[in-house]
């Protein structure tokens, strides 16, 4: 009976590990489940055209995962907001929109394999949000005559693409939004009678390079000491004490660019170690503080940035996109009156806006039976006094492949960011670009 006992416990036991061991294998194949869902329906396109329907197409590289979905997802869903929008309203010049999305977690492999999807689709325009995807597909889109817009930053020395440019952004770079930022503080906050010493934390990303360059550039024509920069990573910044205390031992103001996951560690850390209170200015142009907010809240008080585009409620009613913005987000997102939207929100419905426009400016020059990526390119080019719904009259042109017309500082304040400046006008940094 002992050894009969003894054999009972031991199956016991080994039933237990088997069971836990398929409760494991079956909560892989959930996941496996779900990545593979994800996989699959991030190739496919979101429509409500019919099967004989007429359709153009834009190009959506997603990032609805990773470190930095708290910025991809927001401008994701104004994307597919907008598409609906528009088919209801009749879509372009009678044509429905249709958005083909691939999902990248905001890496490069997986933006590659997006770009030749949507060129196998028929996409006649794609939208992406970061540099460094930018510059990677570079020489694929030329190959492939199919327009780009990079949606968060500005474009830099690689994307500078002579005669004929394919990358398309808000900013003429994020060296240029930077300075404007850095000038317009030494003039408005800047009382002592020295010049500011100034530092920068970036993170390792293009355009944060580009935005160092821009820094470096304005502190030598403005009379600013520049006493040198930290960086930090891109994806998996788990502390940054350390670069923070390095830069604030010797900077009066301290210039970030930073974005998702490792902004939250950033803005976190500084208030941690109380770097306001020691008398140090913090300006920060990563536009992705915004969408971060709801994270971060009032330990990002009296942080300064720029932007692009109106974003705050008091300004909607000025604004007929950013209004469109807000509406769509109190119906998709569950937004309440006065809460922060996302930057990245507004993102999407800005350069939608835009990206339709060469379409129909392309589709009434060559037709529809014509359209391909090049004649969106060049009708990109072409586009002359248009009102997007969010800033001033957008003209383009092979020299000036950008749409906005400079930048708002936003102050965060109680955890909201508010409006503390007018437009300001690009400094000209990137003339150094080779524009």
């Amino acid at each position: 009976m002992k050894d009969s006992g003894k054999d009972q416990a031991i199956l016991f036991e080994e039933g237990r590990k088997m069971r836990r061991g398929l409760k494991k294998i079956g909560l892989t194949l959930v996941a496996v489940g779900l990545s593979i869902t994800l996989l699959l329906t991030g190739a496919m396109p979101v429509c409500e055209a019919g099967p004989d329907e007429k359709v153009v197409k834009i190009g959506w590289i997603a990032v609805y995962t990773g470190p930095l979905a708290a910025t991809g997802a927001p401008a994701g869903d104004a994307i597919m907001e907008y598409a609906r929008y528009l088919n209801e309203q009749g879509g372009i010049n009678g044509y429905k929109l249709e958005i083909v999305w691939h999902e990248t977690a905001a890496r490069i492999p997986g933006a590659i394999i997006a770009h030749k999807r949507f060129c196998e689709a028929g996409v006649l325009i794609e939208i992406n949000l970061l540099s460094n995807v930018a510059d990677a597909l570079l020489p694929r889109l030329a190959r492939n005559e199919m327009p780009h817009i990079l949606a968060t930053a500005g474009n830099d020395r690689l994307m500078t693409m002579k005669p004929v440019p394919w990358v398309f952004a808000a900013e003429p770079c994020a060296g240029d939004s930077t300075a404007a930022l850095m000038k317009w503080f030494k003039d408005t906050h800047w009382a002592k009678e020295s010049p500011p010493k100034v530092g920068c934390l970036l993170f390792d990303v293009v355009s944060a390079w580009e935005s160092l360059g821009g820094l470096k550039w304005v502190c030598e024509r403005e009379g600013m000491e520049f006493v040198g920069y930290e960086v930090v990573p891109f994806m998996g910044a788990i502390d940054t004490s350390t670069e923070w205390l390095r830069l604030a031992g010797k900077a009066d103001i301290i210039v970030c660019n930073t974005c998702g996951a490792t902004q939250v560690v950033a803005i976190k850390d500084a208030y941690r170690l109380e770097i306001l209170k020691k008398g140090v200015r913090i300006l920060e142009y990563g536009y992705c503080i915004t969408d971060n907010l709801d994270i971060v809240g009032a330990e990002a008080d009296g942080w300064y940035y720029p932007l692009f585009a109106p974003i705050s409620w008091e300004q909607a009613e000025e604004a007929s996109g950013l209004k469109w913005s807000y509406e769509a987000a109190q119906r998709v997102r569950g937004l309440k009156r006065g809460s922060v939207l996302d930057s990245s929100f507004i993102v999407g419905g800005y350069f939608m806006a835009i990206a339709c426009e060469a379409i129909r400016l392309a589709i009434e020059k060559v037709g529809y039976e014509n359209l391909s990526g090049r004649a969106v390119r060049d009708a990109m080019v072409s586009i002359k006094d248009l009102d997007n719904g969010f800033v001033p009259s957008i003209t383009v042109t092979d020299s000036k492949p950008w749409f906005s017309p400079g930048v708002l500082i936003y102050e965060v304040q109680q955890g909201k960011p508010h409006v503390v400046s007018g437009w300001i006008d690009y400094p000209g940094y990137h003339e150094t670009l080779g524009y």
